[in-house]
């Protein structure tokens, strides 16, 4: 976020704020607290899914080059 924030400058917010709020509609989400931790790796199930799901998309996403470099 703060490399994001530094390349694009703090208007970047607006665009960060308005994609979680159509996000929170599209799902559902009445408030902020039920997102809040809900992909704490701690409460999750099956951490080591978890793990292997993220691990998956992020190779996923450097075979296609759709890698968010601006970001890491």
């Amino acid at each position: 976020m703060v490399s994001s924030l530094l390349n694009q400058g703090a208007g970047y917010l607006d665009m960060v704020i308005e994609g979680l709020g159509n996000y929170a509609r599209e799902a559902g989400v009445g408030s902020l607290e039920q997102l809040r931790g809900c992909l704490n790796h701690a409460s999750c199930s099956d951490p080591g899914a978890f793990e292997r799901g993220s691990y998956m998309s992020i190779l996923h996403a450097w075979k296609t080059g759709t890698l968010p470099t601006d970001e890491l």
